[in-house]
């Protein structure tokens, strides 16, 4: 008896031991990523071994990074992890049960009430005019400047009055051109009409696929994310943003909220969800104060939903639509904006989405759509990328055309990405358009194709997602001379705290 005990003993430990053995070989030696199709960015490259990286650590943090982001079958692992965990968190609503409560309004996060939005200074180098090199040292924050606290934000009904966001004159501008005039901005009130997805092949009503692990549905061809939010993130998001304004208070400072697809496009018995949509983006627009210059976009996408303003087998927004939401922003800054009939048109055919690479919408394969972007009549344009942790010029990402805006030989699945690359990089575009104007946007992947139609808006356009970014915004506007800053997200990622919790980084200079 005793033998036999001794015996398994021995077993579990090289049952233990041997399957820690086989893991970590497997780790090590099998093929390792290069790309990451669900989040639609370059995975980290294996560093370089240097005499200074080995002497500073920088060459061991790098390796670590590297062995981390390019884990072996990555992707498998990330989907499976994500739905156990999901399934763990569940939540039912209207009789559905939905598992990813970033998607679905289920409570409003009362362990974030506590939190205190406390202002850091940090810094951090900021790559010089004209040159993609880290300077030495960079100009330190003023450390007697007086703390200001984020405005108390009551939890208030929406009312129907006209909200006059009227921008901040810019009196102290080294560039010295003219302040855009805010116009007033009426919040929408009307429900959403709801537009059946196309399905040419069906003789009546689409189907409508429930992906309740997701907050998700696949109506005819098309798919659409639930909403919901949480009214304490937004007043959060509004912290964030209205201190930026209160620490640069000569920026003209604007905020654009995106509506997700199902705004619009949703079935009849889905409506509510629509309503309580856009009831959400009411109220956030109501919370901010005359400090920042909200750009509504409900209106602006509504008038143009016969049209294609969103992706059927993607989450997000076409280039279409992200232009029309662009023109009514430029005309909030009070800048000019090339027309559309300008650009070259051009498509990929045989593309499909996050709704398959993401959501698991099987049936979208034999169902992918034509991709259309495009190209600014601005040739006079030059893009550099840099590293979002580090400032570092990225001189291997190459565009496809002399702006280094382009990117049109990804391969298809990648065609969000066309225009100024992925998220996971600073982008700064310098474009000759003479107005002395130079934009900041702060943005979630909505943003991503966004700044392709503003290079005959403003000079310079830096463009920072705070997924990635990670050194002291305040160092950057003042290095890059910045005149003009945009909040700009999805509806989800200004009203869930997760997203808005980045931006709080951004904004107080995350340690």
């Amino acid at each position: 008896m005793k033998n036999y005990k001794n015996f398994l003993k021995f077993f579990f430990i090289v049952l233990v031991f041997g399957g820690m053995l086989v893991t970590s070989v497997f780790f090590i030696v099998a093929k390792r990523p290069t790309t990451s199709e669900s989040e639609k960015r370059e995975l980290a490259p294996k560093p370089k071994m240097s005499f200074t990286s080995l002497l500073s650590g920088k060459y061991f943090t790098d390796l670590q990074y590297y062995y981390n982001d390019t884990i072996p079958n990555r992707e498998a692992f990330k989907t499976t992890g994500a739905s156990v965990l999901s399934r763990l968190k569940g939540v039912s609503i209207d009789g559905i049960v939905i598992y990813n409560p970033v998607l679905v309004k289920a409570t409003e996060e009362p362990d974030d009430e506590d939190e205190t939005f406390v202002p850091r200074a940090r810094t951090t180098p900021v790559p010089p005019e004209g040159s993609g090199d880290v300077p030495a040292t960079s100009t330190p924050l003023p450390t007697d400047e007086p703390e200001t606290e984020p405005p108390v934000i009551t939890d208030e009904p929406v009312n129907t009055e006209v909200n006059d966001n009227t921008a901040v004159p810019d009196t102290s501008e080294p560039v010295g051109t003219p302040v855009p005039t805010a116009t007033a901005t009426t919040r929408p009130t009307a429900t959403p009409t709801a537009a059946p997805a196309k399905t040419p092949d069906s003789g009546g009503e689409p189907a409508i696929v429930e992906y309740p692990k997701d907050g998700a549905i696949l109506y005819g061809d098309m798919g659409m994310e639930l909403y919901g939010g949480s009214k304490n993130a937004m007043k959060r998001y509004v912290a964030a943003l209205e201190y930026i304004k209160d620490r640069c208070p000569d920026l003209n400072v604007y905020s654009m909220t995106v509506p997700l697809s199902s705004m619009f496009y949703l079935p009849a018995s889905y409506k509510s969800n629509a309503t309580e949509q856009l009831n959400d983006l009411n109220y956030l627009e109501g919370l901010f104060s005359s400090k920042v210059t909200v750009v509504n976009v409900y209106n602006t996408m509504k008038s143009h939903v016969n049209e294609k303003i969103y992706l059927r087998t993607d989450h997000h927004w076409t280039y279409l639509g992200a232009y029309y939401c662009m023109k009514e922003f430029a005309s909030k800054a009070g800048v000019p904006f090339i027309d559309l009939s300008e650009y070259t048109v051009k498509s990929k055919e045989g593309y499909v989405g996050s709704f398959y690479s993401y959501f698991g919408m099987k049936a979208l394969i034999d169902k992918p759509e034509t991709f259309t972007y495009y190209i600014s009549p601005n040739k006079n344009v030059r893009v550099k990328y840099y590293d979002a942790s580090n400032f570092s010029l990225r001189s291997d990402i190459k565009g496809t055309d002399s702006t280094n805006a382009y990117f049109e030989n990804l391969k298809v699945s990648y065609s969000y990405s066309i225009a100024m690359y992925m998220d996971d990089v600073i982008s700064i575009a310098d474009t000759g358009a003479g107005t002395g104007r130079r934009l900041l946007i702060i943005k979630d992947s909505f943003g991503n194709p966004t700044p392709s139609f503003l290079f005959g808006s403003f000079d310079r356009i830096v463009m920072i997602d705070p997924r990635y970014y990670t050194m002291d915004v305040y160092d950057l506007i003042s290095s890059q001379g910045i005149t003009d800053v945009l909040g700009l997200a999805n509806i989800f990622d200004h009203t869930t705290t997760g997203f808005v919790k980045l931006y709080e980084y951004v904004a107080q200079n995350r340690e």
